[in-house]
């Protein structure tokens, strides 16, 4: 049976016809001068060009044009209406106008639209539409759409997007070409969705695959009989085969081939097609190519574990099969349109093991909901389920993913075969999120029975996820991984290696005398008598073999020590170890191999000495390895050690005597935080808790730091990986506060020690519940990755501070050293006279001295009896003489500092009357300040008040270790600050006359007036009567005894004689029935006449009396005049006012 290939060409977006281009732009370099991008809407954002990232992925992966209604915000008064406008072709008497373009309409709800228009010489024309409610939104794709009923001499297109004032997201457009088409020309195209097949399977390509084609009208006149042909791998072509048609312009036909296409073999196969019109204008588009993949699919054996370390990078954001290098098993589904992708290397925390997982969750501009499929097909058709036991083990992590059925596992014997689902995430993980769980031991064997079905060469495994939120970090909003995905056969007889546990790397080079061995059973059988062989290769090569006798419980492990190695002063090497059990059917497992790094065992190359009785030897290794621990011991095996470091003192010694030094490529280092001052926390007391950590070389814990609550005992429990105990420690603390506790437990490499408090009586200790960062680390040694409640990636650490740590390394023979006792060694001693940086030495040591050895401690020495140095720096030095003679030697030291010339000197910093002085003098060890006031002080940069503003001389004298003193004065000025504040009245009178009052604080001796008119005064609290009315800023400037100034402007309002009269002229009610009063404050002395008047000006009330003081209330009758309006006059002094009445 034939099926349907149905291809995809690669290039189909922003396709390229021949012909007249009026216009062609790719916006490759922005927005030309010739576009027009018209701001519309209420904000500043508008059509822009990008370079590259954002929805380039979308289109071609060059630069492009968009609108983005996301960057504008969400809010109703957000609206955009924007638009890019080409610039005018004359498509006049064109037979056939195209206008094409790429675009990607990335809608977000239903109110954003995208329009496109022609103008058409008139009028703007609508050619498309694109929105959600129409349905015309989506991938990326290509238009070509027939403008021709449009043509005309001044046509311009026209690109309007419209988000309807709700937010929504971007409309992408490119590569937009004005074109009038060839009269012929036809081309192909390759269509449909790219499919692999896979051997042994449904989906697996045949040696009779149908190809079908479009054949595309580019051009002005309608096409009839094309022919067309194709060909696989550049092979030979197919037979002419004729496409009837007709095919109009500007449009297309389908057609397959009668010949067909043998893709039966695995391998990567290019399939092009192509037509062979006669008159076919331009041959540019006429081929067209797409690639196919039949994919390997070779019988399985098992063991297998997939931990995806052979993946490349990558991210797939939509279907693929087997699109992932190094994964032909791995095929990737998500829900279209909605962002679900899949990476292989997702970053820190992402994977169980190494450095790749599957991590499946939503892209960060995919829609809700995504949901991602992987399937794993496996050939595993020599396996069946009824007689084989198939187990399959993963590891997963959560990252925040919250429960939804599509969140599973499942499994079918065939790729046509029903899925039977095995675990739900939830049930697995419990919801926790940020770590890894390993769901081991499910059988496939029995799932498949009691579904009906058996494995096969299809078999498959199906990883499901549902998503909201892109994953961002181990414990952000969505997500899951996967990781070590293993499928194993469990059979009567089947051991192997399980792991080679010593040597270690960075273990010496003689541990190779000895390598462990960790053999495991893997079947249904107690097994005995289990042959073991071990390879070794690298720097050295050869071989060993043993027998672990057993028996050995099925899933049971056990060590074997195989002791026939050599030791070798170490290098790089390969250990690869095997069982050799016959009856052994599974021989995948059998075999382990390691790669470690031994170091050479170090010999310490150390100085000898002699000396007189009773003297003391000072032994010194020489060119010491700083990285390395050196121990001296009174044996050359077993014995006291004595002391650690690079040198040793000796006790006084009678007779010749010898020690021994050894050499130890290991080192003391600290790890976890110094101290608990990070981030917060508090006191806890559930002493259960504590820190999880792996050790990769053995150590000593020497010390670690805790800050109890309380006075109490402090317990340290640590147990291995299997909660053993490796040692507990006990300690009484006498308060709270940091405290020391030694531990001096040494611990082996393994993973999962713990370090707890259980037993603890202080009433708690400090915890961290924010900032931590694991994990700390010492490289190659040490890992502090988790505390014991899995709180790590929430910041919180537990209890144990600043560890001090003893790493062990590799230790040579112990070197002897002699010591040669003889009689009457010299007594060194010296004297030394100082003059600043010159000293001189003075030999005073008693006895007989033949050679003098200084060394002055700035690393100079000398080999003179006395000798004058000149040290470069002040400071403290160690001085040594070492004299010795034809019995001995002897030493001496004596700290000496030496000064350079003192120069007093300090810097005043004041802020106001408070003044902070700094000595700027080297090497002081002693102040004494007078700051002028009477007040003095002794410390190094004082801070001092005055009491009121004046100029003071401030000494200062300073002392050093030398003794030298010295000393300098100044005069200094110091002042308060001073705030500029008046307030001022107007005075009765005129309205332009104005008395000021100063209100600065501080101590002011100069005032500055400015009253905004021209006048000015610099009396404390001036009058002045303004030359023009209005607002007028007044500015006062105010200078204290430093001549430090403040300014302050207040605004006055001077309103003259005639508005501040009738500034409080009230008329209530107003209007009124007849009755009313008249109202004015602060009238003295006045003469006061008020009139009123009707409309035609005739007087229809009147009064005039003297107002002695106080104010004016008048309370007039008009119940007898008509309704109607009228008017008040009233004058006061010769000023007059006239306000309208309104009776009723």
């Amino acid at each position: 049976m034939k099926r349907l290939i149905l291809i995809v060409l690669l290039t189909v977006l922003g396709r390229f016809l021949p012909g007249q281009v009026f216009f062609s732009e790719d916006f490759n370099l922005g927005i030309p001068a010739s576009w027009i991008a018209q701001n519309g809407g209420s904000t500043a954002d508008t059509w822009m060009g990008t370079t590259g990232g954002f929805a380039g992925q979308y289109l071609n992966g060059t630069e492009f044009v968009f609108v983005n209604s996301d960057a504008a915000g969400n809010s109703p008064t957000i609206c955009l209406d924007e638009l890019l406008i080409s610039p005018i072709a004359n498509t006049a008497g064109q037979t056939v106008v195209l206008l094409e373009f790429d675009q990607y309409f990335r809608h977000s709800g239903q109110t954003d639209t995208g329009f496109v228009e022609v103008f058409d010489g008139l009028a703007w024309q609508q050619v498309a539409v694109f929105s959600t409610s129409l349905g015309t939104f989506g991938n990326p794709n290509h238009q070509a759409i027939n403008v021709t009923a449009f043509a005309n001499a001044a046509m311009q297109v026209r690109f309007r997007y419209n988000d309807g004032c709700a937010w929504a997201w971007y409309w992408a457009v490119d590569n937009v070409v004005l074109s009038a088409p060839l009269s012929s020309d036809a081309g192909a195209v390759l269509n449909g969705a790219i499919m692999n097949g896979r051997l042994f399977t449904s989906s697996a390509l045949t040696s009779a695959e149908t190809i079908t084609m479009t054949v595309e009208n580019y051009g002005a006149d309608t096409l009839i009989n094309i022919p067309v042909s194709f060909r696989v791998n550049a092979g030979p072509a197919s037979p002419l085969e004729t496409v009837a048609g007709p095919i109009p312009p500007l449009s297309s036909l389908s057609y397959t081939f009668t010949a067909t296409a043998n893709l039966a073999a695995a391998g990567t196969y290019q399939i092009e097609v192509w037509t062979d019109h006669n008159l076919d204008g331009n041959a540019s588009n006429d081929t067209a190519f797409a690639t196919r993949q039949q994919l390997p699919n070779l019988p399985l054996s098992l063991p297998l574990c997939q931990g995806f370390e052979n993946a490349p990078d990558t991210v797939r954001t939509a279907d693929f099969f087997a699109g992932i290098s190094g994964l032909p098993e791995l095929d990737f589904y998500t829900s279209g349109g909605a962002g679900g992708r899949l990476r292989t290397a997702a970053g820190t925390g992402f994977y169980n093991q190494g450095s790749r997982a599957i991590t499946l969750d939503k892209s960060p501009t995919g829609s809700p909901n995504a949901i991602n499929e992987v399937l794993l097909t496996y050939n595993m058709s020599a396996y069946d389920a009824s007689q084989d036991l198939i187990l399959f083990d993963f590891s997963i992590c959560e990252h925040g993913d919250e429960v939804h059925p599509q969140d599973s596992v499942w499994v079918r014997g065939s790729d046509t075969s029903t899925w039977i689902g095995v675990r739900g995430w939830n049930s697995i993980t419990g919801g926790v999120n940020g770590f890894w769980f390993t769901e081991a031991g499910i059988d496939l064997s029995a799932t498949l029975q009691a579904g009906g079905q058996n494995f096969s060469s299809s078999f498959q495994i199906r990883l499901g996820q549902e998503d909201n939120f892109s994953a961002t970090s181990p414990i952000s909003s969505d997500g899951v991984s996967f990781d070590d995905i293993c499928l194993s056969q469990i059979v009567n007889i089947n051991t192997g290696i399980s792991d080679i546990s010593h040597p270690q790397n960075m273990d010496c080079g003689d541990s190779l005398l000895a390598v462990v061995l960790v053999v495991e059973n893997f079947g249904l059988d107690t097994l005995v008598n289990i042959p073991v062989q071990v390879t070794v290769s690298g720097n050295n090569t050869f071989n060993m073999q043993d027998t672990l006798p057993g028996p050995l419980l099925p899933g049971a492990t056990a060590n074997l020590v195989v002791n026939q190695g050599s030791a070798f002063s170490g290098g790089n090497f390969t250990i690869c170890a095997f069982t050799q059990l016959l009856g052994d059917s599974l021989q995948l497992d059998d075999t382990t191999c390691v790669q470690v790094a031994l170091l050479a065992p170090q010999i310490a190359n150390v100085s000898l000495d002699t000396l007189c009785q009773g003297d003391s030897a000072s032994l010194q290794v020489i060119a010491p390895n700083p990285s390395y621990l050196y121990t001296w011991w009174d044996s050359l095996i077993g014995g006291n050690m004595l002391k650690t470091g690079t040198s040793f003192q000796t006790p006084g010694l009678l007779a010749d005597t010898s020690f021994f030094v050894e050499a130890n490529s290991g080192f003391v280092d600290g790890i976890g935080p110094e101290d608990n001052t990070f981030g917060s926390g508090g006191n806890y007391s559930i002493m259960s808790e504590g820190l999880v950590f792996d050790v990769l070389q053995t150590l000593v814990i020497d010390t670690v730091f805790v800050y109890p609550a309380n006075s109490g005992t402090v317990v340290i429990n640590i147990l291995d990986g299997a909660n053993n105990p490796v040692g507990t420690v006990s300690v009484a603390v006498p308060g709270p506060g940091r405290q020391a506790i030694p531990v001096g437990i040494t611990v082996y490499p393994g993973t999962g020690y713990t370090m707890s408090g259980t037993g603890t009586s202080t009433g708690g200790l400090y915890r961290n519940d924010t900032l931590a960062v694991f994990p700390f680390l010492i490289p190659n040694a040490l890992s502090i990755r988790n505390t014991i409640n899995g709180l790590a990636m929430d910041g919180y650490y537990y209890f144990w501070y600043d560890w001090q740590v003893t790493v062990s390394g590799c230790a040579g023979p112990r070197t002897p050293v002699s010591v040669r006792v003889l009689d009457n060694a010299p007594l060194a001693g010296f004297s030394a006279a100082i003059s600043q940086l010159m000293v001189a030495f003075s030999d005073t040591s008693g006895g007989t001295v033949q050679t003098w050895d200084w060394d002055f401690g700035d690393g100079n020495t000398a080999s003179v009896q006395h000798s004058q140095h000149l040290y470069a720096q002040p400071g403290t030095y160690p001085v040594c003489l070492i004299t010795s003679n034809s019995c001995g030697m002897d030493s001496v030291c004596d700290s000496l500092t030496v000064c350079a010339p003192l120069a007093a000197g300090f810097v005043a910093a004041p802020t106001g009357l408070n003044v902070v002085f700094s000595d700027t003098a080297t090497d002081a060890l002693s102040w004494h300040w007078q700051f002028g006031d009477g007040a003095v002080d002794s410390v190094a940069n004082p801070q001092h008040q005055y009491a009121v503003d004046g100029k003071y001389e401030v000494c200062l004298t300073v002392e050093n270790a030398c003794m030298q003193v010295d000393s300098i004065c100044d005069s200094l000025l110091f002042c308060a600050p001073v705030v500029a504040a008046f307030s001022f009245q107007q005075m009765p009178g005129n309205g332009l006359e104005f008395t000021f009052s100063d209100l600065s604080s501080g101590t002011v001796v100069a005032w500055a007036w400015d009253f905004g008119d021209g006048g000015t005064s610099t009396l404390t609290n001036p009058n002045h009567t303004f030359t023009t009315t209005g607002n007028l800023n007044v500015r006062l400037v105010v200078t204290n005894f430093c001549g430090e100034q403040d300014t302050l402007f207040q605004t006055v309002q001077v309103v003259g004689v005639e508005a501040a009269i009738f500034h409080s002229l009230k008329i209530f009610p107003n209007p009124n029935a007849g009755k009313f009063s008249v109202q004015m404050r602060k009238v003295f002395g006045s003469q006061v006449s008020m009139r009123i008047y009707d409309l035609p000006g005739k007087e229809v009330w009147g009064v005039q009396y003297y107002v002695q003081g106080g104010n004016i209330l008048r309370e007039i009758d008009l119940a007898s005049v008509a309704k109607g309006m009228y008017y008040l006059e009233i004058e006061v002094d010769g000023r007059r006012a006239i306000r309208r009445i309104v009776v009723e």
